[in-house]
């Protein structure tokens, strides 16, 4: 796929969810915070939440976030607001960029959640 700031090849690893600026991003997983800072590759603000499931590790990272809402070492359960959706970092207007790795490796978010039946819970609304 072409960037839409470059407008050359980058290999897009996750889901783009649009949405409001300042609408909530909830946890889609049960989970530890495990990372929050500032991707300089473009991401802008982000958050990690970690959980293990039968010695698998997954990972779901949350960017271009406008505010943060949790810490590192916090623990959050599914549902809870991380964060608020944003434009930080490289991107075209306010949406959620939604990684999901497992055991390092990002897979497509998509793909993932209905193998296992599970509900990608993220809200578009304001708060």
């Amino acid at each position: 796929p072409t960037s839409a700031i470059t407008k050359t090849y980058k290999l897009h690893t996750g889901l783009d969810i649009g949405g409001a600026y300042g609408a909530s991003e909830v946890a889609a997983l049960d989970g530890t915070v495990s990372y929050v800072g500032y991707d300089p590759y473009g991401g802008g603000n982000y958050v990690v939440v970690t959980t293990y499931t039968g010695g698998i590790q997954v990972q779901a990272k949350y960017l271009h976030c406008s505010n943060i809402y949790v810490s590192v070492g916090q623990s959050v359960v599914k549902g809870q607001k991380v964060a608020s959706c944003g434009s930080t970092g490289s991107a075209t207007g306010p949406h959620l960029h939604f990684t999901l790795a497992i055991n390092g490796s990002n897979v497509d978010p998509m793909d993932y959640f209905y193998k296992y039946e599970w509900a990608l819970v993220w809200h578009c609304t304001r708060n």
